[in-house]
């Protein structure tokens, strides 16, 4: 769903997310206003061509081994799974904001996690991102705080490696 449809601030016209998760959007983007923080949509879903095109510009700005750090190769961005927001300036000083500052704080009550926190590049792969927001459900966030140390790739690393246990253990559909 396009962004400009909605009483959020945006960057770009283009930018879309998954309908499903609009609730959750809608909700974070105005506990924040009234907190006074105004979150800036900069950048959402991206398609395998335009994911291509970045990491393209990143290995000719920085040389292959930084664009590794900073952007997701075509097919393996989360930007591409349309549950991703980039908020603010998309720089390092985005942390220091009240925006950044409000969402390190609160995203996790909208069911948003920072995929790429500081201190994880050797887990995430990927070099801090203050701004980098992938809506994961308010379920598996509190599941991430509380089990996980409010880490996103902890909490994906452990489902990946007990999924057959977690399978089996299964409670059939009602």
């Amino acid at each position: 769903m396009k962004l400009t449809g909605y009483p959020l601030a945006v960057s770009r016209t283009d930018l879309e997310l998954r309908g499903s998760i609009m609730t959750a959007v809608l909700d974070m983007a105005a506990a924040a206003r009234s907190a006074g923080a105004a979150l800036l949509f900069s950048s959402s879903y991206r398609s395998y061509d335009y994911q291509k095109s970045v990491y393209e510009r990143e290995v000719k700005m920085y040389g292959q081994a930084a664009a590794d750090r900073e952007s997701a190769r075509p097919g393996a961005s989360q930007h591409q799974l349309g549950t991703v927001v980039d908020f603010g300036s998309i720089t390092d000083s985005f942390a220091d904001t009240k925006a950044g500052r409000w969402l390190a704080a609160h995203a996790g009550e909208f069911g948003f996690s920072l995929s790429y926190p500081r201190g994880y590049e050797e887990l995430t792969g990927y070099r801090w991102e203050s701004w980098h927001y992938r809506f994961i459900t308010r379920p598996a966030a509190r599941m991430q705080k509380e089990f996980f140390d409010d880490v996103q790739q902890l909490m994906l690393v452990f489902l990946h490696d007990n999924r057959a246990a977690l399978e089996a253990k299964r409670l059939p559909a009602r």
